[in-house]
């Protein structure tokens, strides 16, 4: 099955990383995110959406936590990608899992459910050029402390 899959090391603790993922406020900062609804709970709803314009949100993603445990993992799934130039994309799995090592903590950032098709593929590709990135600006954000992003 087609995945995409980034570990990064972070010189922060596993918490913070985790928390990363469901505090709206702190996604807005590292990864962007303009507006979002999380309730950070199993079950809860994980939605967040990008480039807000007059005529609304270009990008919307969508999911249900599946799992949440503080410090350790977090899984989104039901994850659901909307964008205006392609078709909606989804049903797929978003996977953080923190390990805490000396100095910091391992993150892996695991995105799954890949269909086949054209809008697929583009996506696919999209991701996994994407999610390195992101994992780095998760980095630079934690490691430099919410204090200093302000």
């Amino acid at each position: 099955m087609k995945h995409v899959e980034t570990t990064v090391r972070v010189e922060a603790p596993p918490e913070a990383l985790i928390r990363a993922f469901i505090d709206v406020e702190a996604m807005g900062q590292w990864w962007g995110v303009d507006r979002g609804l999380v309730e950070p709970r199993e079950g809860g709803t994980w939605a967040l959406a990008w480039e807000r314009s007059p005529a609304g949100f270009k990008y919307v993603t969508t999911g249900r936590i599946m799992s949440l445990e503080p410090g350790r993992r977090i899984c989104i799934a039901e994850l659901v990608y909307f964008n205006p130039e392609r078709r909606v994309l989804g049903p797929m799995t978003l996977t953080v899992e923190v390990a805490a090592v000396e100095g910091g903590s391992d993150m892996t950032i695991r995105q799954e459910g890949y269909q086949d098709g054209s809008d697929w593929n583009w996506y696919y590709d999209a991701v996994r050029v994407a999610w390195p990135e992101v994992a780095k600006s998760l980095k630079r954000y934690a490691e430099l402390g919410s204090e200093n992003n302000d």
